[in-house]
C-alpha cells in the first residue's frame, strides 16, 4: 500500500499547485522535478477544465523519443491497460528519487504560490520586463506618467546660482527620505501653503539634484495653511492617509537635493543634503521636519502606524537641547555632554589669499579681543568643512597670543617680509576662494571621530557658509578685513576688501558708508494670466574700497495704475526687510511697481520700476475656416487674436486637439493688439494674406476641441466644439467668428458665422461685439 498512498499523496500537491499557480509554471515546474511523470498527468482525476489546459500544452509534456520506451505498434486493448501498469512501475521504480525531491519541490511550491499572490494583487514592481510591443508600452508608460504626476509636455525648471528660494506661498515642509521600518521605498514628500490665500499648484515642478524624481503639479489646490501629501511609486507609503499625488523617483541618502519651482520656474523653496540632510533619522525611521522659523529638525513624539512624522498635520515641536535632535543620520542624541569651560574667544581678523607677487603669499591674522593672554597651543585652522583640515596637527606648542594681540599664520613659501612677521610658517597651508575658513580648538575631538569646537569662521565668495552670507573674495594684493575687530553672529558681513593689508597691525583708518545701496526687481513675466501673484526683488549695498559697507536696512514698495495715486507697503514711511509682496489685482488691468531701499548709514537707492499687465486671456482662438474656402475644402485656416497691449512670444506654444489632430507648434511673435494667420498645407489658402505660419492636419466637419497652450504647458484657451462647431456654414463657407475675445472660447453664444464667405481674416471680426 505504500506506493499507492505515496501515489496518492503526489496526486494531491500536484492538483493543488495547478489550482494556485499559472498554468505554465506548473508545467516546468513537473519537467524540472519529474520529466517522466510529466507524459502521464492526463491520467490525473483534474477535472474537465484542467485536462483541457494540459492538452493545449501537450507538446511540454512530451519527452525525447529516446526516455520513453513504447512500441510504434500496439493494440487497444495494450493502449486501455497501458496507462495503470505504467503507473505502479515506473513509481516503484523511482520512489527514492522521488522521495529526495519531495522537499525541493515543495519548496519551490511554496515560493510559486507567493509569486502567483504578487501577481494577482498586482503589486507595482520597480523593475518590469520590456514589453514586446513598444508602442503600447510607451503610452501605457505616458498614462502612468500623467496618472502619478510625472512631467509630460512640459520643460523642466533649472535651478539657477545665487537665486535664493522666495518660501512665501508653498513650502517643503517634511520629508521622509529615509522610508519607513516597513520599507527604504516608503518615502513621502509633504508641502504646506505658508501664505493667506488659496494655492493653485498647476505647472509647479518638484524636482530632486539628479532628476529622478521630475513631478509637474497640475489642477491641485491647496487652502491656505493646509497641507499636501506626494507618496512614492502608491498610496502605501503612510498608511490610513491617502496620497494628494504619487510620483516616481528615489531620495539619496546623501548628496541630494529637493528643489521647488512656481509655475514661473521661480525657485520657491529647497532643501539641500550637503552631503547630509539638515535633519531626520535613518536608524529610527524620524522625519525630517520643518520649525516655525524654517529651519529643520527631527521628529519628535511616538510613532503611528509605524511612521514617525506628521503626515498632513502640524510638524512636532523641536526637541529640547538636552534631547538631541541633530540632523543627518541621527547625530549623538544620547550623549550626555560632559560639562567644561568654553574656549577663550579669538578671532580671525583678516585674511591674505594671494599677493600680487606670488599666490603663496597667504596668510591668516588672529586677534585676541581678551584683557589676558590666550594659549592656542590646543587650536587648528581648518577648510571647506570641519574634516576638511589645513593642518594636519595642532598649533606648535607655547603658541600664545598677546591680550588685545595679534597672531599671524603664513604660508613657509611666502615673502620675506611676510615671514618675517609670521608667528607660525606651515607648508601645508592652501588658502583659495570659494571657501570656509574655519578656527576651532579640542583638536583630540577630531581624532576621535567628533566635531571640534568651533571658535570662529568666515566665508568666502560662494562658499558654503553657515550664515549664507560670505565675505568677498580678496583679490590679488587684496585682504578682506574684519571691521575694528566686530564679533556679531552674521561674522562673515564684519569683513570688507582692504587694498593695503595690514598683517599684525591695527585695521587702517576706514570712511563712512556714503554710498547707496542698489535694488532691483528679480525676473518677471510682464503679462500675468492670474489676478494673484508674487512681485519679489533683491538689494546690495555696494563694497567701496577703505569705505565701511552698512547692508541694507530694508525696502520699501509701492504700486498704482497711473503713477499717481500710489499704494504703499507696507506703509508709506516703514522699511520692511522683506524682499517679496503677493499682490491681488484685477483682470485687464495694468500696475506699475517701484521698490527702492535704504542702507544702516541712510542711504537710499532710487527707484527701479516694472509694468505688469494681468490679462486671464492673453492670446485666443479668434476665428476658424473648419469648412475651408470656396476653392477648396482643404483650405482651412486658424486666426489668432492679441489681447494685451504688448507683443507675445509665442515660440514653445501650440494649439492641440483632443484627438491629437490638429497639433501645432507655434512660433514667432503675435504684436500687441495683433492677428497670427495659420495656413494649412501651403500659403495658397488665403492668396491675399500672407500666413504667419504653415501647418498640417485637417479640421473635422463633425467638430474639434481645441486648446492653445503657453510654453509652459497652461492651458490659455479653449475652444471645446467636440459635439459640433458653434458656428460657421460649409456650404455658404462663412467662417466661425469670435464676437468677444476677453469671454470664454467655451461659450457658443460667443461664436456667430461671418458676415461674408471667407471670413475676416488679419480684421476685426465682422460679428465683434465688445
Amino acid at each position: 500500500m505504500r506506493p499507492v498512498l505515496l501515489f496518492f499523496l503526489i496526486g494531491v500537491i500536484f492538483i493543488t499547485a495547478l489550482i494556485l499557480i499559472e498554468k505554465d509554471n506548473f508545467l516546468n515546474l513537473i519537467n524540472k522535478y519529474f520529466p517522466f511523470q510529466a507524459t502521464i498527468i492526463e491520467t490525473l482525476p483534474l477535472g474537465p477544465e484542467k485536462k483541457d489546459l494540459i492538452q493545449e500544452n501537450k507538446e511540454d509534456f512530451l519527452l525525447p523519443p529516446e526516455e520513453v520506451e513504447i512500441e510504434e505498434e500496439s493494440t487497444p486493448e495494450e493502449e486501455n491497460s497501458f496507462h495503470p501498469e505504467i503507473i505502479l512501475t515506473e513509481i516503484q521504480n523511482n520512489i527514492e528519487e522521488i522521495a529526495e525531491r519531495i522537499d525541493s519541490l515543495s519548496q519551490e511550491v511554496d515560493d510559486l504560490i507567493e509569486e502567483s499572490q504578487f501577481t494577482v494583487e498586482e503589486i507595482p514592481q520597480a523593475d518590469e520586463e520590456e514589453p514586446e510591443n513598444k508602442e503600447e508600452a510607451e503610452e501605457d508608460t505616458e498614462k502612468e506618467e500623467i496618472e502619478i504626476g510625472q512631467g509630460v509636455g512640459q520643460e523642466l525648471c533649472e535651478r539657477v546660482i545665487g537665486i535664493h528660494p522666495l518660501k512665501s506661498m508653498v513650502i517643503i515642509n517634511e520629508v521622509a527620505w529615509m522610508g519607513s521600518f516597513s520599507s527604504a521605498n516608503d518615502e513621502w514628500i509633504e508641502l504646506k501653503n505658508i501664505s493667506t490665500a488659496p494655492t493653485d499648484l498647476s505647472g509647479w515642478q518638484l524636482l530632486d539634484k539628479e532628476e529622478q524624481i521630475k513631478t509637474i503639479f497640475k489642477g491641485n489646490l491647496i487652502p491656505p495653511g493646509e497641507f499636501y501629501l506626494l507618496e512614492r511609486t502608491n498610496d502605501d507609503s503612510v498608511p490610513n492617509i491617502s496620497a494628494d499625488l504619487i510620483y516616481t523617483g528615489s531620495l539619496s541618502d546623501s548628496n541630494e537635493a529637493l528643489y521647488f519651482f512656481n509655475n514661473n520656474c521661480q525657485l520657491e523653496d529647497e532643501v539641500e543634503a550637503n552631503p547630509d540632510w539638515p535633519a531626520g533619522d535613518k536608524s529610527g525611521r524620524l522625519t525630517m521636519e520643518r520649525s516655525s522659523d524654517l529651519s529643520w529638525h527631527n521628529y519628535n513624539g511616538q510613532g503611528q502606524n509605524g511612521i514617525f512624522g506628521t503626515p498632513k498635520s502640524e510638524n512636532s515641536l523641536p526637541p529640547t537641547p538636552s534631547s538631541g535632535g541633530g540632523g543627518g543620520n541621527g547625530g549623538n542624541e544620547n550623549e550626555t555632554p560632559t560639562p567644561s569651560l568654553p574656549p577663550p574667544k579669538i578671532l580671525i581678523s583678516e585674511i591674505q589669499t594671494a599677493s600680487q607677487d606670488s599666490v603663496k603669499d597667504e596668510w591668516i591674522e588672529l586677534f585676541n579681543p581678551n584683557d589676558s593672554p590666550v594659549d592656542i597651543s590646543n587650536f587648528s585652522i581648518q577648510k571647506a568643512t570641519s574634516t576638511g583640515t589645513i593642518y594636519k596637527k595642532n598649533f606648535e606648542k607655547e603658541n600664545t597670543i598677546p591680550a588685545l594681540g595679534y597672531f599671524l599664520i603664513a604660508n613657509s613659501q611666502a615673502n620675506e617680509d611676510i615671514l618675517n612677521l609670521a608667528d607660525l610658517k606651515h607648508s601645508s597651508f592652501d588658502l583659495a576662494d570659494n571657501n570656509t575658513i574655519f578656527l576651532v580648538s579640542n583638536q583630540e575631538k577630531i581624532e576621535n571621530g567628533k566635531d571640534p569646537d568651533i571658535i570662529d569662521k568666515v566665508g568666502l565668495g560662494e562658499a558654503f557658509s553657515p550664515e549664507g552670507n560670505p565675505a568677498p573674495n580678496p583679490k590679488k594684493g587684496q585682504s578682506i578685513e574684519r571691521k575694528e575687530n566686530q564679533d556679531t553672529d552674521d561674522n562673515s558681513q564684519d569683513f570688507i576688501l582692504q587694498s593695503n593689508p595690514t598683517p599684525k597691525e591695527g585695521q587702517a583708518p576706514l570712511k563712512s558708508d556714503a554710498t547707496p545701496p542698489i535694488v532691483t526687481f528679480s525676473p518677471f513675466l510682464s503679462i500675468q494670466t492670474n489676478p494673484s501673484f508674487l512681485i519679489s526683488w533683491q538689494g546690495e549695498d555696494p563694497i567701496v574700497e577703505s569705505e565701511i559697507t552698512s547692508g541694507i536696512e530694508g525696502f520699501f514698495l509701492r504700486y498704482s495704475q497711473d503713477k499717481e495715486n500710489w499704494s504703499y507697503w507696507p506703509s508709506e514711511t516703514e522699511y520692511s526687510q522683506e524682499n517679496q509682496y503677493n499682490f491681488q489685482g484685477e483682470d485687464l488691468k495694468t500696475y506699475y511697481f517701484q521698490v527702492k531701499a535704504k542702507d544702516k548709514a541712510g542711504n537710499e537707492s532710487g527707484w527701479a520700476e516694472i509694468a505688469i499687465e494681468i490679462n486671464t486671456l492673453p492670446v485666443v482662438i479668434n476665428e476658424i475656416a473648419w469648412m475651408g474656402t470656396i476653392d477648396s475644402y482643404n483650405n482651412e485656416w486658424i486666426e489668432l487674436f492679441n489681447n494685451t497691449n504688448s507683443g507675445i512670444n509665442l515660440e514653445g506654444w501650440k494649439i492641440l486637439a483632443s484627438d491629437g489632430t490638429p497639433n501645432i507648434q507655434l512660433s514667432k511673435i503675435i504684436s500687441a493688439k495683433g492677428f497670427y494667420i495659420l495656413e494649412r498645407t501651403d500659403d495658397t489658402t488665403l492668396p491675399e494674406i500672407l500666413a504667419d505660419q504653415i501647418y498640417t492636419g485637417d479640421l473635422g466637419n463633425d467638430g474639434e476641441n481645441l486648446g492653445l497652450y503657453d510654453n509652459s504647458g497652461n492651458l490659455i484657451d479653449s475652444v471645446d466644439c467636440s459635439s459640433g462647431w458653434f458656428a460657421g456654414d460649409n456650404s455658404t463657407k462663412k467662417t466661425m467668428e469670435r464676437k468677444n475675445s476677453q469671454t470664454s472660447g467655451n461659450n457658443s453664444v460667443n461664436w456667430s458665422n461671418s458676415q461674408e464667405p471667407g471670413g475676416t481674416p488679419k480684421q476685426q471680426n465682422s460679428q465683434y461685439a465688445p
